[in-house]
């Protein structure tokens, strides 16, 4: 059977099993997939990507400045491989690729959209950006509940362009944390054994809530003085604020991380996990809130993406209102109280494993695949 070549473009990935997943999977229905990486270096993906066998192509990635470049090497690489479909992920790589494929007449374009109403909020330029991807994808993949309402509601794009296929992962992949692994995150950053560990595993964006949890946490610390915050994933427009907001706090108190290749047994190092995105759609899924819950610590949660569906105040997490501190320190000392049971911790991850899967995922992508343009 001839391999049919599908060109995908991707931007500022350090990291993603999920889509690794799909990318390994989509070989089963006969194609070839090619990886071109917004990056200057190689990043974990990339690397796992090619142990896997798959053609990666790396693309310096300098900002605006660098984007005519990036467009002429994208048009030389689809003219080369020739790709029956360009598959972009995340902003640059669908403003670059899917204008390079236009250019070069690749006919099925697809984009997923990774968030929801966040550009409408925070960034109004975005706005802008994404109605581009919106005219030029033949295909939007919508990857929650959220951003289809998005799509639909808020940038008027036609439901028949829309397909709604979640995220999923190989919920496999947690049952093989070893203690070793944990014990060598917690001496790494936690040498001095400080206890108890409160983590936090987000961007440093200002929607993502971390301002809220940071005062929560000098609460914290006037009942747990030799608590710590740990937070992981620093980088973001909002981290000179955050930051600034830290040095409130005892140097030895806290800990950031900019990037943790082993991030599922860090998750193991806490004893609480905190994600309070500041509303209901602006996360569009929230892979945080499954990983968390996954990993069996006790979570202060609000919700936001895949959690406004099936997470419950004291059932499965500790719910807190939006934007509220106050809310924060109470979740928090409660979970280190013990409220959560056992018992639900395991329904709610058996519930997981069945919904967020990855069993349809890659049939639900070949079916797109294979639809016909309208």
């Amino acid at each position: 059977m001839n391999q049919k070549n599908i060109l995908f473009v991707i931007s500022h990935f350090n990291s993603s099993p999920s889509i690794e997943l799909d990318i390994l999977g989509i070989r089963t229905g006969g194609y070839h997939p090619i990886c071109c990486l917004f990056s200057h270096e190689e990043t974990l993906f990339e690397k796992n990507l090619k142990d896997a066998g798959i053609t990666c192509i790396r693309i310096p990635y300098s900002g605006k400045i660098s984007a005519f470049s990036i467009f002429y090497n994208l048009c030389c690489l689809i003219l080369k491989y020739k790709p029956e479909i360009v598959h972009c992920h995340l902003l640059w790589a669908g403003m670059l690729g899917l204008s390079a494929a236009v250019v070069c007449g690749v006919p099925k374009r697809i984009i997923p959209r990774h968030y929801s109403d966040m550009h409408h909020i925070y960034y109004p330029k975005g706005v802008w950006y994404d109605w581009y991807c919106n005219k030029l994808a033949t295909k939007i993949i919508a990857t929650s509940e959220n951003s289809l309402e998005s799509l639909i509601d808020l940038e008027k794009v036609s439901q028949d362009k829309i397909k709604l296929i979640e995220y999923s992962y190989d919920f496999s992949i947690y049952d093989n944390i070893k203690k070793e692994r944990v014990q060598s995150l917690l001496n790494k950053y936690n040498p001095d054994k400080r206890t108890p560990v409160i983590g936090v595993v987000s961007r440093f964006v200002s929607w993502k809530g971390i301002h809220y949890i940071i005062p929560a946490f000098q609460r914290v610390l006037d009942l747990f003085p030799n608590a710590i915050l740990v937070l992981a994933g620093t980088e973001g427009d909002y981290s000179v604020e955050l930051h600034q907001m830290l040095k409130s706090l005892p140097d030895n108190s806290y800990i950031c991380i900019n990037f943790e290749k082993d991030i599922l047994a860090l998750y193991k190092t806490f004893d609480v996990f905190v994600h309070t995105p500041v509303s209901k759609t602006v996360e569009s899924a929230g892979s945080a809130f499954l990983e968390g819950l996954m990993s069996g610590v006790p979570c202060v949660f609000t919700l936001s993406g895949v959690a406004n569906y099936f997470v419950e105040h004291r059932k499965n997490a500790y719910v807190v209102n939006y934007k509220n501190e106050d809310d924060i320190y109470n979740g928090i000392i409660a979970c280190l109280n013990g409220f959560m049971k056992s018992k639900n911790i395991e329904n709610t991850q058996e519930y997981i494993r069945n919904h967020f899967g990855h069993n349809t995922k890659v049939e639900q992508l070949l079916n797109l695949y294979a639809e016909p343009n309208k």
